[in-house]
């Protein structure tokens, strides 16, 4: 068994990837008819026919394993994107959205404040060797792998993750394999407890908003941006607050023909696309784009922690979001919905619950409409050459490792539902009532992974309870498909729109 230290646990890092869960629930946004067009401000990134805006309507794809996908995509090699596409190629993949973008604070001063807000790493320069952020940024622009590379050079291992990226590398890594690329932004809890502050102002929002868009603009390889307002700056902060930070955001994107794509800002959205902001002097904005979730919508249980719903359920309110969002009289800015292709909260084949009797913690059962099964430990999920099987084996060593992935350790619950069920509800209500409208902008893939152990979550769990650290604890869960099946790439393959 491989050696490791206490110290591990203060280097061991991992991104935040809070968009599988964005959105849900009833929509509020809306849209009216802009006379303001961009499309001659477009930059010559798309072509073929486009709507009145400008945009070319496609399928995307939200990739949460960046930093994994460009290490083996430049090698020609899987697990990839450019490997799926391959594989795929009758989806006809037109958009990534690179979850590799994050707003912090400045910490240098003890308080969580903007003391730099023009700080910025886009390059993965500010690290050391052991991954450890030397100069505070609040904007990152670059794709980390899930796990530090420490984590494994301590063991005299490489990573099986890949190394840091700088933004602009990622997105002319997707534009070299036929993708258009929208990174895609986080919040860390910090940030929006500082945007909340009384200490920071319009002023300094403004100007926030403007070092983001400078550093896309000044990408060749950005279409755009992507923000996901799960955290909601509004639930933290003020919807003044929001709305001077997002029509800012798309005002200066749209001096270069750039779109802005918001996930959870549905009535901010709404009121930049047809009103603008009158308080800050910036008129209506047409190059903003709502994410509207199809996944995740219902209502979770407070004691339960996710859970599928019923499938007739899961039609009806997927319906009920897509038709309602073009009623007219909702002007609703243009949208790209966001449909499920792996697991999510409620939409997913099964649930492998590890380390589940851990002292002071409660068994999480998903939901009553689950059957208990036995958990998958010697084959097809967590074996052979699966990269996060690699990864537990590569940081804990067989013997660990065997412990982890027993059934003692493990208890399952199966979905009576296939969740290729679900994707085909999705997809055939995008098809009979969003595809031939002209705000349709196409449908996104949630979400792609690298057959990734629920995002190597559970190993840096389970690393920190065989060390002890009884704070760290964690029930971790792994659901199931994490990667998109043959069924879901062929169901999107009707949804461009033609």
């Amino acid at each position: 068994m491989k050696k490791i230290n206490h110290i591990m646990l203060s280097l061991l890092c991992m991104i935040g990837l809070a968009a599988c869960n964005s959105g849900g629930g009833n929509n509020q946004n809306n849209n009216v008819n802009n006379s303001v067009q961009q499309s001659q401000q477009m930059p010559n990134l798309l072509s073929s026919k486009t709507n009145s805006a400008g945009f070319t309507p496609g399928v995307g794809i939200i990739n949460y394993s960046v930093a994994t996908d460009y290490y083996y995509g430049m090698q020609n090699k899987a697990p990839s994107l450019k490997a799926d596409m391959q594989s795929h190629q009758q989806t006809k993949l037109k958009y990534v959205f690179p979850d590799m973008g994050s707003l912090d604070v400045d910490n240098t001063t003890g308080n969580p404040v903007f003391t730099d807000i023009t700080s910025s790493n886009t390059t993965c320069q500010m690290q050391d060797s052991k991954g450890k952020t030397l100069v505070p940024a609040v904007i990152n622009y670059m794709a980390q792998p899930q796990l530090k590379e420490y984590l494994f050079s301590i063991n005299q291992e490489t990573s099986p993750l890949g190394p840091c990226v700088g933004g602009e590398s990622v997105n002319q890594y997707y534009h070299s394999i036929g993708l258009t690329s929208i990174p895609l932004f986080e919040y860390t809890s910090n940030f929006t407890t500082a945007l909340a502050s009384s200490s920071v102002g319009t002023v300094q929002i403004q100007q926030l908003a403007k070092s983001i868009a400078q550093i896309i603009n000044n990408d060749p390889y950005a279409y755009g941006m992507a923000i996901d307002n799960e955290s909601a700056i509004s639930s933290v902060a003020t919807p003044a607050k929001e709305l001077t930070f997002f029509a800012t955001l798309s005002q200066q994107l749209n001096t270069q023909g750039k779109y802005l794509f918001v996930f959870d800002a549905n009535t901010t959205m709404k009121h930049i696309y047809n009103n603008g902001d009158p308080t800050d002097n910036i008129p209506p904005q047409t190059n903003v784009v709502a994410m509207d979730p199809l996944y995740d919508q219902e209502a979770v249980p407070q004691n339960q922690p996710f859970g599928p719903v019923p499938l007739d359920q899961y039609t009806n309110d997927t319906h009920n979001e897509v038709t309602n969002y073009f009623k007219p009289t909702n002007q609703n800015p243009p949208v790209m919905f966001v449909a499920p292709a792996s697991s999510t909260n409620t939409v997913w084949d099964s649930v492998e619950q590890y380390n589940f009797s851990i002292p002071g913690q409660v068994e999480s059962n998903p939901t009553q409409a689950t059957t208990t099964t036995t958990c998958d430990v010697s084959g097809t999920t967590m074996a052979g050459d699966a990269i996060d099987y690699n990864t537990l084996s590569d940081i804990l060593g067989t013997t660990a490792l065997s412990s982890f992935l027993s059934q003692s350790n493990c208890i399952a619950y199966k979905n009576v539902t296939p969740m290729d069920s679900f994707v085909q509800a999705a997809t055939n209500e995008i098809k009979a009532n969003a595809v031939s409208q002209p705000k349709y902008y196409g449908v996104a893939m949630y979400a792609w992974r690298i057959h990734a152990f629920n995002d190597i979550a559970c190993s840096s769990h389970y690393i920190n309870q065989t060390l002890a650290e009884s704070d760290l604890e964690k029930v971790c869960n792994q659901t199931f498909p994490a990667n998109i099946p043959d069924n879901s790439w062929s169901d999107y393959s009707a949804l461009t729109k033609l």
